[in-house]
């Protein structure tokens, strides 16, 4: 008798559950208990076939999966001593220190983005983004330092080429100087010390008979080789993942792994989980009929489990404002999980406020920094500002000749509160007096407008705009990511009836923010491994049934919501501007196709006729999920 005798499962997962010696690929698409297979087959192994548990090393992606799949191993346990469970960094972070190797000291992200920012200023890097920059810019150098250590090229996007190598040095002197390596060097140290110590190869080959993968698709080349360095003579890898949700290229990972893990391993075992127990059947059905336009991936038929039909929907919105009451008004009406899922933090932040204004408890997970971070919304917040009556000097400073107003420090009087009619009087007879009195006259002109016709008179009317054209363009910078902080400032601003609240908005946001990555992660490796006996602490925003969660789409992986609302579906946004390649498209599509799928009942894909005032053009994977035409609210 074993595990599987009186247990309710698929063939599919039972197969899976029992496979007991050699490679095997599992492949296991949304909502296909995935989990359920892992933590089994770890029942399996020690309660049936009497594997020790000191035998079997269990890695993901995250501590919180590490955590809720140890709590559910230890359910099948019972009492029973449990197999190791830990991150990659874990993983890799022990084995490096019970190798001999002391002194390690992880770089936390705070001092990581001090290190960004010092580099940015060195080599005098301008954006108008520093965060989604910065991302870039710290995705390259990771998978530079990884193709380097496999010894393959790697080609920037972040910055020139040309200067890119001098980056990577002045990185890697930084990281000397503060005595500190990064989880890339953690991994980079392992293959090594793997490689060059056939010693220690064999010791840690030895010591995990069986190596089961959480996330696989998510695999990047130099974990995978470490991987492969620690398997042994009989290969037991048990590797579960979906090539169709691999979303994290720009950190490294390549789905071509698990398309290859077949000649990699040419006597693996390949099972597809083909249930699916979460959506109802026109969301699997749409969410398939769109994915299915990538050419690179395994082709799967999958089936629902659940009887209800669900319902699929695509709706076209006049702006983000309409989008947003839309909602609203279905949360009034509806009961059930609710989640609003976007492509970017800063495109979800104009519905975060019409929902909260409208009085909707909304969570969300906005720790990657603020729209209000932008240079160029600085700048129009303090027109603002002054329109409000805030004649501060820093203010009239930081805006007097955007555009140019012939306007000198000089001409500025002394003291931090500007009066207007001294201005005036005072630069009467110079080049500038012109210029400053039409500020002043425009100023009394905002005055009257609403926020969203205010930014909209900033930019085109003052002039604002067209200054903003000329900086970037002597700076080099992407006109497209200005287009999309100007649209999202709009969308922002439509929500709004006064300045004064929308001045408000934007000091809540400046001084209300927490910035996940002034969190010290160097403490995040869990003793031997990650630790063997710990619950999972369930987060209590997702008990909350009756908020809504606000979140980007890469963030709703691993989640799933009675309904889901798809927002913003238009081109440029999804699939993202800087999706140009086949490959980034196809990412894009997985992108979207993860978001589908993380509905189990209803699920709007919301799309715009206008952004800010730009007219919008519908996302071309809304034709490609089935729909030709929209239901206009």
């Amino acid at each position: 008798m074993n595990i599987t005798d009186n247990l309710r499962c698929t063939d599919a997962q039972r197969h899976a559950i029992l496979h007991d010696r050699g490679p095997a690929m599992v492949i296991a698409g949304p909502g296909s208990g995935k989990t359920f297979v892992i933590t089994h087959r770890i029942s399996h192994l020690i309660n049936d076939l009497g594997v020790s548990p000191d035998k079997i090393l269990v890695i993901t992606f995250t501590k919180a999966a590490a955590k809720e799949m140890q709590q559910r191993a230890a359910l099948l346990l019972q009492g029973k001593s449990q197999p190791h469970f830990g991150t990659f960094h874990s993983v890799f972070y022990n084995i490096l220190r019970q190798s001999g190797m002391g002194g390690l000291s992880i770089l936390s992200e705070k001092d990581r983005r001090r290190i960004f920012l010092h580099l940015m200023e060195k080599f005098e890097i301008q954006t108008p983004d520093p965060v989604e920059f910065i991302q870039r810019l710290s995705g390259d150098i990771s998978c530079f330092k990884v193709r380097h250590a496999l010894d393959k090229e790697f080609m920037p996007g972040a910055v020139d080429v040309e200067i890119f190598p001098e980056i990577i040095r002045t990185y890697e002197c930084e990281l000397k100087l503060m005595g500190k390596m990064d989880f890339d060097d953690m991994i980079i140290k392992t293959h090594r010390l793997l490689v060059r110590r056939s010693d220690l190869k064999k010791r840690w080959s030895a010591r995990f008979e069986y190596i089961m993968i959480d996330e696989f698709q998510d695999i990047d080349p130099l974990q995978f080789a470490c991987i492969k360095l620690l398997l042994g003579n009989e290969k037991n890898l048990f590797a579960v993942g979906d090539d169709d949700q691999s979303i994290y290229s720009f950190r490294g990972a390549q789905p071509s792994i698990m398309l290859g893990f077949e000649e990699e391993f040419e006597s693996c075992e390949k099972i597809i989980l083909n249930s699916n127990f979460r959506s109802e059947k026109n969301i699997i059905r749409h969410s398939l009929t769109l994915i299915g336009n990538n050419k690179d991936r395994f082709k799967k038929s999958v089936s629902g489990v659940k009887e209800g039909s669900g319902e699929v929907s695509a709706k076209l919105f006049e702006n983000v404002a309409e989008e947003a009451l839309f909602i609203s008004g279905y949360r009034r009406t509806h009961e059930g999980s609710m989640a609003v899922l976007s492509r970017t933090q800063k495109r979800a932040d104009a519905i975060v406020h019409i929902l909260s204004k409208e009085g909707h408890r909304v969570i969300t997970n906005d720790r990657k920094g603020s729209l209000f971070d932008h240079f160029a919304v600085n700048d129009i917040m303090a027109y603002l500002q002054l329109t409000a009556g805030d004649m501060s000097r820093k203010n009239l400073l930081m805006i007097m000749n955007k555009p140019y107003r012939y306007i000198s420090r000089e001409d500025i009087t002394k003291g931090e509160v500007i009066d207007s009619q001294v201005l005036l009087t005072e630069s009467k007879g110079k080049l500038s007096h012109p210029y400053i009195e039409k500020l002043f006259k425009d100023l009394e002109v905002l005055e009257h407008m609403r926020p969203f016709a205010a930014i909209t008179y900033i930019l085109r009317v003052m002039g604002y705009e067209e200054y903003l054209d000329e900086y970037i363009k002597e700076r080099d910078m992407d006109p497209q990511s200005v287009d999309r902080v100007k649209e999202e400032l709009l969308n922002l601003a439509a929500g709004y009836e006064t300045i004064e609240e929308f001045l408000e908005r934007g000091r809540t946001k400046a001084q209300g923010r927490v910035h996940d990555h002034e969190r010290d992660i160097s403490g995040s490796h869990e003793g031997d491994f990650g630790a063997k006996n710990g619950s999972c602490d369930n987060e209590k925003a997702e008990r909350e049934q009756d908020a809504i969660r606000v979140m980007t789409m890469h963030a709703s992986k691993g989640l799933e919501f009675d309904t889901v609302f798809i927002t913003d579906a238009i081109g440029g946004n999804i699939p993202h501007k800087g999706a140009v390649s086949e490959d980034d498209i196809q990412e894009e599509r997985r992108l979207m196709y993860v978001a589908m799928t993380r509905a189990k009942k209803t699920l709007f894909i919301c799309t715009l006729r206008r952004d800010g005032y730009k007219k919008a053009v519908p996302s071309v994977f809304i034709s490609q999920v089935g729909f030709n035409s929209f239901k206009k609210q």
